[in-house]
């Protein structure tokens, strides 16, 4: 099975001596006897493609001589993640029609062939995108931007909103580093300066803006990189179906729904990134693939490559640094959306009932987001001012690690009144927290923030005996515990 943007699957064969020009031949009479249509000659190269219905997988078929060799290949057309064998199966039946085309033509005289006029494929040009309800079953027509990785960054007609959301995610991104922000790893302290989700903030102190700005914000390029190919890939297939205003307003409810549901879940994480909401696209598109509405033969090639592509990332997100929350959270308000807007389909001339479905998914996101913050206990919003004091102290207590001091005096007097002293009302905090009446799994992160915090003193007293016994022999156990501080650092995802 072929994997990539877009997948592919190429096997040589010999051509004994073959002439390329015989070659080129009997490779055309090959892609005709297939059914192949566009059958061009461009470079020495042929190139045809499959005649499958449009909504079904098509490809790209080339037959490429080389010296003594021919490459056939078979590239997906569409914009499908996961070709399924498909490219494999194109690239043996036509190898297998070739050696028998190639058996019937050897006796004769290519050559004189060769001279007669060939009928020329007129290349069909692909249709402009539509939407329609037709016998109770959506018409798609895909755009040229399926064809190609760049097309999910190019304005087409039909596809307007998600590059429009591509470009203005690398927009906000840009604005952050021209504003002197890290391009690979900004931090949980400044994404949350921009508008990250934060319960302590989107909640505590009712800021339920950043449900939706977080959603624009990511933590490096790589993030941002890799959530844009995810948005181009599933909004190509599925604005065309749900047109402009409809793919805008899913998002953004999907975008809010997944910054709700991280809230709920998690305790002091500073989220961001649009995955939330693009798994949120994927549960819209999942819910439609399941009805009648979409034709049968779209759905058996779309779907298995969308499932696994879906439970993929879910599980890679089981690993930590990820908001799960987010993602399921997004996916389940998605497929509800894909349910919820089913009835608009019948009527796709009217704007009223599209309307309509988009309020009322708004006002029942709005209910229950209110009825989740209800959940969150008090003290769960004081763990969290706690927990942002708690990280206020450690940056404070670093702080003299990182300080070059000229007198030893001055670096033992800065350990012991500075770095002990914010180390200390960090260790008091976390016994304020054990009071607190909260979920279970809160206690297990007070718990290793405690063991935290006294590695931290450890290593103070150590490095303190170091610097005032001048004797190096503390070293070794500073940079043991140095490593586990830096795993629990990692554990916390901050």
């Amino acid at each position: 099975m072929a994997i990539g943007f877009p997948p592919k699957y190429s096997e040589g064969i010999s051509l004994n001596r073959l002439p390329a020009s015989h070659f080129l031949f009997l490779a055309r009479e090959t892609a005709n006897r297939l059914g192949l249509r566009s059958i061009a000659i461009n470079d020495g190269s042929l190139v045809a493609r499959t005649n499958n219905d449009e909504l079904s997988h098509n490809a790209e078929i080339s037959a490429t001589p080389d010296f003594d060799a021919a490459f056939i290949t078979s590239e997906s057309l569409g914009n499908e993640m996961f070709d399924l064998d498909r490219n494999r199966k194109n690239v043996r039946k036509f190898i297998e029609m070739y050696e028998v085309v190639r058996r019937e033509f050897l006796a004769q005289d290519i050559d004189a062939l060769l001279h007669e006029p060939q009928v020329e494929v007129e290349v069909e040009k692909p249709a402009e995108d539509d939407v329609a309800v037709v016998s109770g079953e959506i018409e798609m027509k895909h755009p040229s931007l399926n064809h190609n990785f760049l097309g999910f960054f190019t304005f087409y007609k039909g596809y307007i909103v998600t590059p429009s959301l591509i470009y203005l995610n690398i927009a906000v991104y840009l604005i952050m580093i021209g504003f002197g922000v890290d391009f690979l790893d900004p931090g949980a302290e400044t994404i949350l300066k921009w508008g990250g989700d934060l319960r302590e903030l989107t909640i505590g102190e009712n800021q339920w803006w950043r449900i939706i700005s977080s959603s624009f914000l990511h933590y490096g390029l790589l993030h941002l990189l890799l959530n844009m190919v995810a948005l181009g890939y599933i909004g190509s297939m599925l604005e065309p179906i749900l047109g402009k205003a409809r793919f805008a307003g899913l998002y953004l409810l999907c975008a809010a729904a997944s910054g709700v549901a991280s809230v709920w879940w998690y305790v002091g994480t500073a989220s961001a990134g649009a995955s939330g909401a693009i798994f949120g696209m994927f549960g819209v598109f999942l819910a439609l693939l399941t009805t009648n509405l979409v034709r049968k033969e779209f759905r058996k090639n779309v779907l298995p490559g969308l499932l696994i592509y879906v439970v993929l990332n879910l599980l890679s997100g089981l690993k930590g640094q990820t908001d799960n929350a987010a993602h399921i959270g997004g996916l389940l308000f998605g497929i509800l959306c894909g349910f919820a807007i089913l009835p608009s389909f019948s009527r796709p001339n009217v704007s009223l009932p599209k309307y309509i479905s988009l309020t009322a998914l708004g006002v029942f996101l709005g209910i229950v987001s209110f009825g989740m913050s209800k959940t969150v206990s008090d003290d769960t919003i004081l763990f969290n001012q706690k927990l942002g004091e708690f990280i206020t102290h450690e940056r404070l207590a670093l702080e003299v690690l990182s300080t070059a001091y000229v007198e030893k005096h001055q670096a033992l007097k800065e350990i012991r009144d500075r770095s002990d002293y914010y180390w200390d009302e960090n260790l008091a905090i976390t016994e304020q927290m054990d009071d607190m009446e909260l979920p279970e799994p809160y206690y297990e992160r007070i718990k290793m923030m405690r063991e935290y915090v006294q590695l931290r003193l450890e290593n103070n007293d150590l490095l303190y005996k170091m610097i005032d016994e001048e004797n190096v022999k503390y070293k070794s156990k500073i940079e043991e515990n140095t490593r586990e501080i830096n795993e629990m650092v990692s554990h916390f995802g901050r």
